[in-house]
């Protein structure tokens, strides 16, 4: 049974074709959490459909090798650990700018060591 999905450029329904059918391998760029905002259900969905793809081609023989981006890790992602700091229960929302600060650099330090911890292999 062919697998056939939806290409979006070409607006059709295709069939899929490894590049290199003899090679058994297929590469796959997915999308990945978007880090400055909680997760929601259509997040969890475009993440279970990755994982199900690529198990599928795996059970069909194929290598996967796949990457997973991981977005908005920047402005956002500081302007969300910002927002989450001042609108703590604990904290006052009158901060001085060396505390805005402060916590704007633990949330970057937070963020980098999370991402750090798991990405790494084991």
């Amino acid at each position: 049974m062919p697998l056939r999905f939806f290409n979006t450029y070409s607006r059709e329904v295709e069939e899929f074709e490894p590049r290199d059918p003899s090679a058994r391998q297929i590469r796959m760029y997915t999308c990945g959490p978007t880090v400055y905002s909680r997760a929601h259900i259509g997040n969890f969905r475009a993440y279970i459909f990755e994982d199900l793809l690529q198990r599928h081609l795996e059970l069909r023989g194929y290598k996967v090798d796949r990457v997973m981006n991981i977005t908005d890790v920047d402005d956002k992602t500081i302007r969300g650990a910002g927002a989450r700091c001042e609108n703590s229960p604990n904290n006052s929302n009158k901060r001085s700018p060396k505390t805005r600060i402060r916590c704007a650099s633990n949330a970057r330090t937070n963020i980098r060591l999370r991402l750090t911890s798991d990405t790494s292999t084991e």
